[in-house]
Parts: structure tokens; sequence; C-alpha cells
């Protein structure tokens, strides 16, 4: 199945960018991938034809830095400067990283778009992606062979349990609490009064007995 792979991006003025993209090592000395080579990896492993950097000029960067080979085994490398690098220079979100990369592999009739971002970052990846590609003339097999990898490092001082999904109201044996419908209202908020805002949706939880 013709494949291309996607590494997300990391906004240059990310605490521990290095550690987000590169990796990093645990307690014992062994190695953890970040997003960067955990892409390189897969990418060989699926035998893919293209992978794409999102995140404009930082990808390249990252592409040529020392960093992302270590951790990884010649015959990888050797494979991985084979394949086909596609280095994205206009996206600035997740939401243009997901657009673009579905345009492009639309263009050269790849079957198959693989997605690669942290633990803490990979699931709101998928999710834009599923909402482009849903019920989008042209971009069936995309839609159909969509799949995520996630890497070995996290935000900083973040894990998965940090990550929080709002599915739609599905069981009736459970209240329905709007919860997507203010997950999204939250985030029509003015982000620049936040520290008038919070401080009230704080206390309106304390108040009913909920926690932060």
């Amino acid at each position: 199945m013709r494949t291309a792979v996607l590494v997300h991006g990391c906004h240059g003025e990310a605490a521990d960018w290095s550690k987000i993209m590169f990796g990093t090592k645990d307690i014992v000395g062994r190695k953890l991938l970040g997003r960067a080579p955990r892409g390189i990896l897969v990418a060989v492993e699926l035998q893919a034809e293209l992978v794409i950097w999102g995140g404009v000029s930082t990808m390249k960067r990252c592409f040529g830095f020392v960093e992302l080979w270590e951790g990884l085994s010649k015959e990888v490398r050797d494979i991985a400067k084979g394949i086909d690098h596609y280095f994205d220079a206009k996206s600035r979100t997740t939401k243009e990283e997901i657009e673009n990369a579905a345009m492009y592999t639309r263009l050269r009739d790849i079957e198959r778009l693989v997605l690669v971002s942290s633990p803490t970052h990979i699931v709101r990846c998928y999710q834009t992606a599923l909402v482009h590609l849903w019920n989008r003339p042209g971009y069936e097999k995309l839609w159909k062979n969509l799949c995520a990898f996630q890497s070995d490092t996290c935000y900083e001082g973040a894990t998965p349990n940090d990550v929080v999904v709002f599915e739609p109201w599905h069981r009736p044996d459970r209240p329905n609490l709007h919860l997507p419908e203010i997950g999204k209202a939250l985030l029509t908020l003015p982000p620049g009064e936040a520290h008038r805002w919070i401080p009230e949706i704080e206390e309106v939880i304390a108040r009913h007995g909920g926690k932060i």
C-alpha cells in the first residue's frame, strides 16, 4: 500500500522542544524516541514512500540534526535517506498540517496517511484528520486507511493522563452533560482575559463539589 508519514511539528519556542522532537533517555539510560526519529522508524517499517515534515522551517532544521538519527540503526538510517521527504513550508497549526498533508498525498495518489506525534498530542491529531477527511470526495482511501503512532516523549511535565476527550452523549443510562458543547464553548472565550474567566469557572466547579 502506498504510504506517507506525517511527522507533526512542534512550536519552536515550546519548552523541551528538543526532547519532544528528538527524544531523550530514561532513568536507566534507555533511548526514548521523539517525534522525528519515531516518524523515520515508522516510515521504514511501513515501507513508506514519503515523509512529510510539518511545522514550517523547524522541520527542515530538524532533519539535519544529528540527534534525529541517534537510536536508529545504520540500516534504518540508510533506508530513510532513500525515502522522499517533503517539508511543509506553509502550515502553522495542526489543522493546517493535516489539510496540506492530505492534499499533497492525494495528488501523489497515496492510499495511506500515517500520523506521528507525541502521546499528549496524537489524539487531537487523529481527531483533526477525521474531521477533515469525513465524507470528503476524493479522499476515501485516506479516510479508510488513516492511522497513527505515538512517540515516547510528551510536553514538559505532561503525560497521556493529562489529555481529556469529550465524546458525544450516547448512553441513555447516564445524563447528557453536553460536555463537547461546553468544551467547544470554552475555546471561544478570549484567551487574553483568561485571568478573569478561569477563576469564575473554578468557583462554579468547587461550589458543586468538583475538583481541579
